[in-house]
């Protein structure tokens, strides 16, 4: 089962957390340009800060909105709220939105493909487990 974060990312299929659990440094530069390139990032950041090791406060996250959420209501990812989708995830699509344009207009097809299946599908992630949770 791919792991599902707080906002809906799939971390599973993520060049950041897959390569900071590796604590591949070199990769990790890589990556870093590649956000930037994306969109993700103003700069391109060092490999210590882009590491992403799962949800948790200690990241340098875009969606620190959810993941407070989340974790006051002791939830894995928004999909498994009962009030989902709230005012705050869908802030969180709109700007997941926001960067697939730039993302597709810098990227190469193969890293748009990668960061589309890792980024840009989260209300199709959390919606398949809102439905699960709450059998709809």
């Amino acid at each position: 089962m791919d792991k599902i974060g707080v906002c809906g990312d799939n971390c599973s299929l993520c060049p950041r957390y897959i390569t900071s659990g590796r604590i591949n440094l070199e990769r990790l530069k890589e990556v870093a340009v590649l956000w930037k390139k994306a969109g993700f990032r103003d700069k391109i950041v060092s490999p210590e800060d882009l590491a992403c090791f799962g949800c948790s406060p200690k990241n340098n996250c875009a969606y620190h909105r959810q993941m407070d959420c989340a974790a006051g209501k002791k939830l894995h990812n928004c999909g498994e709220c009962a009030d989902y989708p709230c005012g705050v995830v869908l802030e969180g699509f709109e700007k997941t939105r926001s960067h697939m344009e730039k993302c597709r207009k810098n990227c190469g097809a193969e890293d748009y493909s990668v960061l589309d299946k890792a980024f840009f599908r989260k209300e199709e992630y959390l919606d398949m487990i809102h439905n699960k949770k709450f059998k709809k």
